[in-house]
């Protein structure tokens, strides 16, 4: 009898190790991104949260990410299957699990999830329908889920008809919004317009001073004008006096005999 318990009591203490063995570690869910196994870059963490939340936004469709080191002797599959259930995901949340140790991954999603992306589909996106794997398995961890959220957003463009604005995430660079645009090329064209207007007010300013010019004199016009008249008019009265005065001489004078010698006599001849 006591050797019977002392199986007994041996069996209990082996099985102990073999069930803790069986319970695999699974992260705790704190955010949609949970980089247990500390591979990702912050600046990746960051776009893969905000892409996660574009997403529901447009689809409804909750993408989650889990990154570990090991899988506790499971498959991904079955991992994933059970850390979904763990975390207490829904029919419209889709959960990417990555074992960096093992170079090993898989997805979980729900009912909804798959209608919307087709399981098959999703399976797709680890492999064939984007750089995923392949990335993944040569340690780019960063480069990897940039991969995969490219390829998830084509899949919902394809699936649902709507696409996720990427700029500004995963290195891509940002655009001008449709509105900054608008902006933009409103202001240009008031610029245009501006200077159009700026011009033909110009054109006709000028215009219009070479119409008055041509019309007629202004004021200082006309008197500039009577000035000048009356200068030449006392030109010529001086003139006339000192032709008069010309005859009236005899020609004799020193000055014009000097002139004369000089041959300048025509200064003193008669008009």
């Amino acid at each position: 009898m006591k050797k019977m318990l002392c199986a007994l009591l041996c069996l209990m203490l082996l099985a102990l190790p073999l069930s803790a063995l069986g319970a695999a570690r699974m992260p705790e869910l704190r955010s949609n991104i949970n980089d247990s196994a500390d591979v990702l870059s912050a600046q990746t963490t960051e776009d893969l949260t905000e892409f996660c939340k574009l997403v529901a936004q447009k689809t409804e469709l909750n993408l989650y990410v889990a990154t570990v080191h090991f899988l506790d002797g499971l498959d991904a599959q079955t991992y994933a299957a059970q850390l979904f259930d763990r975390w207490s995901l829904g029919g419209k949340d889709l959960l990417l699990v990555c074992a960096a140790g093992e170079d090993s991954f898989a997805t979980a999603m729900g009912a909804e999830a798959g209608q919307l992306l087709g399981k098959a589909n999703a399976e797709n996106l680890l492999y064939t329908s984007s750089e995923f794997g392949a990335l993944f398995r040569t340690q780019q961890y960063d480069a990897a889920l940039a991969a995969y959220c490219k390829g998830l957003n084509a899949l919902l463009k394809k699936q649902t008809g709507t696409e996720v604005r990427m700029d500004g995430l995963f290195g891509q660079k940002a655009q001008a919004a449709p509105q900054q645009l608008d902006s933009l090329g409103g202001e240009l064209w008031r610029e245009v317009m501006e200077a159009i207007t700026e011009t033909s007010e110009d054109y006709q300013t000028h215009h219009s001073e070479i119409k008055r010019e041509e019309e007629g004199l202004t004021a200082g016009g006309w008197i500039v004008l009577i000035i000048l008249i009356s200068i030449v008019l006392r030109q010529n009265r001086r003139d006339r006096r000192i032709r008069r005065e010309r005859r009236s001489g005899c020609g004799c004078s020193p000055i014009g005999w000097i002139l004369g010698l000089l041959g300048l006599h025509w200064m003193f001849d008669k008009d």
